[in-house]
């Protein structure tokens, strides 16, 4: 694995985003999933943290927005350090393992 000088110097710059992903479960402890299209991959709810934003409030704001559901946190599963390395040449970001992120 490339330290962050490396992968800096080989591909761009690495740019640190807060993030959230919510797992949302009913009284029957059935999980709430969504997908962006009719044949996309479901997911768990969650995103990009804004500018000011607390993780709270983001994990509360994207079941409202995105499904119309409003939660009740009850705790933290984990938390995560994720970057995004951007490339010159394309200027399109990947993930910190190369992969190229699709939203």
């Amino acid at each position: 694995m490339n330290s962050t000088s490396d992968a800096e110097s080989n591909s761009g710059f690495l740019e640190e985003i807060a993030s959230v992903v919510t797992v949302i479960r009913d009284g029957d402890d059935r999980v709430l999933l969504a997908s962006s299209s009719n044949d996309g991959p479901w997911s768990c709810l969650g995103g990009a943290v804004r500018s000011g934003e607390s993780l709270e409030d983001a994990a509360r704001r994207y079941p409202q927005e995105d499904c119309g559901v409003t939660v009740e946190l009850r705790g933290v599963v984990a938390n995560l350090n994720c970057a995004l390395i951007h490339s010159q040449r394309d200027a399109g970001p990947t993930s910190s393992r190369g992969e190229r992120n699709t939203w």
